[in-house]
């Protein structure tokens, strides 16, 4: 925690992404927020940006004892906040989530390329659409 509250000025909303759940809570739907982040991290960022107010349900892969690239995360993640994976998208940066995503049967799987702004995009496999950010995803909610 102290680190990340050493760091705390980097931390900032990537272009788009608050208006992206915005707009996505407009639309009446269900938004979740699944980390590998600390339950410690996320409160720090959430001080930060107040992201968490833009979600129905938030959820820390340290809650499940397994990080969201193990299947036992989705399994566990499924009793705890059922959904249908069918009707249901996830958007990601690590491509070993994205993988895991697509594995536990979620149709709707896009990976980010540029999940921070100072870095280099992020390589993905072919297998899945993929986006520089979520502001690429802002145009597909009208």
């Amino acid at each position: 925690p102290a680190l990340k509250r050493a760091a705390g000025d980097r931390v900032a909303w990537l272009p788009g992404a608050e208006e992206f759940l915005r707009r996505l809570r407009a639309k009446g739907k269900r938004v979740v927020l699944m980390t590998n982040a600390h339950p410690e991290a996320l409160r720090i960022k959430d001080e930060r940006t107040g992201v968490t107010q833009y979600f129905d349900a938030v959820y820390s892969s340290h809650t499940f004892g397994a990080p969201k690239e193990d299947q036992a995360f989705w399994t566990a993640v499924r009793k705890t906040e059922p959904f249908d994976p069918h009707r249901s998208i996830f958007i990601d940066d690590s491509p070993n989530v994205v993988r895991a995503a697509r594995a536990a049967g979620i149709r709707w799987v896009y990976a980010l390329r540029r999940p921070d702004s100072s870095g280099a995009p992020r390589v993905h496999d072919e297998e899945h659409p993929t986006a520089d950010g979520v502001a690429d995803f802002n145009d597909s909610l009208e």
